[in-house]
């Protein structure tokens, strides 16, 4: 006995075409959701811009380092840390 086994194409299933609209959905609710304070504990709507960070800086915080440490610090980072590349 020979059973006949009919590989569906992709114009064959009409509930395919539907599924990848449902799936364009939930991706695009998801990052929205991402994205809210709401699923956040703790966290404010304000906090999650980069404007309220910065207005929390003192003046004399911006700059930690000049461009003769920071180049010392990257070149011991590199000899000593085997991950630096």
């Amino acid at each position: 006995m020979f059973y006949m086994i009919k590989n569906p194409t992709s114009n064959s299933n009409p509930y395919r075409i539907l599924s990848k609209k449902w799936l364009l959905v939930a991706l695009f609710s998801c990052s929205w959701l991402a994205h809210s304070a709401i699923n956040i504990p703790d966290v404010t709507s304000q906090q999650l811009n980069a404007q309220y960070w910065q207005a929390k800086l003192v003046k004399d915080e911006g700059v930690s380092m000049n461009k003769a440490q920071v180049q010392a610090f990257n070149q011991d980072l590199f000899a000593t840390n085997s991950y630096m590349v």
